[in-house]
């Protein structure tokens, strides 16, 4: 007896896609030659702290992959609403979770953004930090949905509330608004059950609360294409990929992470070509050390792309990152940078979580700074 893929669909349907990343853009290329079916619309979300740059490089990469029939920008600003603000936007949380009133609330929302909700799948990039995937999912009860993997935060066990600082982030996810992962765990949702889930390492998924798990990039036959721009990094011949990240998610330690990383880019890779790949939500500064070879760029990529364009070369990782699966994946050779000296719980429990997660032995970890102040 031959099983339906649900997630086949007429060529009349319409697909909304919220895409927020280089990295869930190239799932969507790679999701799009399994399932190129129906009329595709995408949502870019702009959130929090999230580089306008960004959001102009995701429009422009929409628009040139040639399969959405409309493109949207949406800046999300809750982080950045004033402390009464935020107080009313829980008060209303909590009059529509008691009221049940939720879904036509959010049904509101997303009309707001999109028009009339007649999406029959809806590709979401994850539950966390954003209200406006969660908020699809309340709004379109009957539609499929597709969740696609933001990062190693998908692979947290989902528990109870561990401690007070988690409070705010366990209220959001029993009142249903979005999730949120707090050192090393997550807090499940109401309709995680409703998520056809992708991920690169299934077996490793803690949380299987979803109505499916799926294998990311399975026989992935598509023909990656660079662009010319991106053609040029794979000829100057990096020795070095340097993987950043943003530190000052941990705390004001943005400094010291430059400062101890180009002492020791100097005292191990002077003489070579470095290429430095920011985070895409990163505020860098300049390198200001001559004596290192470094080059910045990348920023328009996914870091899993990066990858496929430059196989050969040595890859060093500041922090532990969704590229890392990719690496994983590949079996390809790394080492990550610990720096001591940056004092923060998150930093080191999420560090401790990840390796244990992917397995990373020992002899990929070099410390890097002082002892850490304590």
């Amino acid at each position: 007896m031959c099983v339906k893929d649900e997630e086949h669909i007429k060529e009349e349907d319409k697909v909304l896609v919220l895409v927020n990343n280089q990295y869930m853009f190239e799932q969507l290329l790679w999701y799009h030659s399994k399932y190129p079916e129906g009329i595709w619309e995408a949502v870019i979300i702009k959130f929090g702290k999230y580089n306008d740059d960004l959001m102009d490089i995701m429009y422009q990469k929409c628009l040139e992959c040639g399969f959405f029939s409309k493109i949207i920008p949406y800046s999300y600003k809750v982080s950045e609403k004033s402390l009464l603000k935020k107080m009313f936007a829980m008060f209303r949380y909590f009059f529509q979770y008691i009221t049940r009133s939720r879904e036509k609330s959010d049904r509101k929302l997303i009309e707001s953004i999109v028009g009339k909700c007649d999406y029959k799948k809806i590709i979401i990039f994850s539950t966390y930090c954003s209200n406006i995937p969660v908020a699809t999912l309340n709004a379109m009860p009957d539609s499929i949905f597709v969740c696609l993997e933001d990062g190693l935060a998908d692979y947290a066990p989902a528990t109870s509330i561990k401690h007070i600082s988690e409070l705010l982030s366990f209220i959001l996810a029993k009142l249903n608004v979005m999730n949120a992962t707090i050192y090393g765990h997550q807090f499940q949702l109401k309709n995680d059950n409703r998520l056809i889930k992708y991920c690169s390492l299934p077996d490793k998924m803690r949380y299987r609360g979803y109505k499916v798990l799926k294998q990311l990039f399975e026989d992935d036959c598509r023909k990656i294409n660079f662009s010319e721009k991106e053609l040029l990094l794979r000829k100057e011949k990096y020795d070095v990929i340097v993987f950043s990240t943003i530190f000052s998610d941990f705390g004001n330690y943005q400094q010291i992470y430059y400062v101890e990383l180009q002492k020791w880019l100097k005292k191990n890779y002077e003489g070579k070509k470095i290429l430095f790949k920011p985070h895409p939500r990163e505020k860098y500064e300049l390198f200001s050390n001559n004596d290192i070879d470094i080059h910045i760029g990348g920023e328009e990529m996914a870091g899993e792309k990066l990858l496929e364009l430059l196989p050969d070369t040595e890859i060093i990782f500041t922090y532990t990152t969704t590229i890392l699966l990719k690496a994983c994946r590949d079996k390809r050779k790394f080492r990550i940078l610990y720096f001591s000296n940056i004092a923060s719980k998150r930093y080191r429990l999420v560090l401790e979580d990840d390796s244990n997660l992917l397995g990373i032995s020992d002899d990929s970890w070099i410390i890097v700074g002082d002892k850490e102040d304590e």
